[in-house]
């Protein structure tokens, strides 16, 4: 794939990291239904955030979200030419978070693809993607061909599907409270 030209001579783009990107994709506000389920979250030493991923599965609860969700997990993973016959979202899990919190620098292990849907949340909040190359010098000028990491807002209502080995990360959130659903896909 050609990137750029430059004369007679070409940059190519190879090994692409794709990130799926859905504004506006529920009409519903869970954010209530989601504060009701809180006695389902703790607080994992390694995380620094509130989460239900180890002991509640949101997908049974809510089965209509979860074929929207796998809905757009198939025709992402359509576009990277993959047979989405026997794809299912593995886990869903919730997270809130708060003033302060963050998530470390992560992958998800033993699957294809993970997503997060933003249920509520501020203008400041982030979500960052990593390039796996730390063997190389730093530019002294980033650009889109040597970018170590890209940036979204964690925007409400918006769903983020990515290849479960491209690391991410969230900024120190300086809002009250963040709500997102997560889950995997294999």
């Amino acid at each position: 794939m050609i990137i750029k030209k430059i004369d007679d001579a070409e940059i190519h783009g190879w090994f692409a990291r794709p990130v799926y990107y859905k504004p506006n994709l529920l009409s519903n506000d869970l954010t209530d239904f989601l504060r009701n389920k809180k006695q389902h979250l703790t607080r994992p030493e390694n995380f620094n955030v509130d989460t239900s991923h180890y002991n509640y599965d949101l997908k049974e609860d809510l089965p209509t979200v979860t074929q929207h969700f796998l809905q757009h997990v198939k025709i992402f993973l359509k576009e990277m030419g993959y047979n989405t016959d026997n794809v299912n979202i593995n886990n869903m899990w919730f997270n809130c978070s708060y003033k302060g919190d963050s998530l470390h620098r992560h992958t998800h292990r033993n699957t294809l693809i993970s997503g997060a849907y933003y249920v509520k949340s501020n203008n400041d909040d982030k979500i960052y993607f990593h390039n796996y190359d730390e063997m190389t010098r730093e530019p002294e000028n980033f650009n889109n061909l040597s970018a170590d990491r890209v940036e979204y807002k964690c925007t409400e209502n918006t769903l983020l599907l990515f290849k479960s080995d491209l690391p991410h990360s969230t900024n120190t959130q300086t809002g009250e409270e963040k709500i997102t659903i997560s889950f995997n896909v294999s």
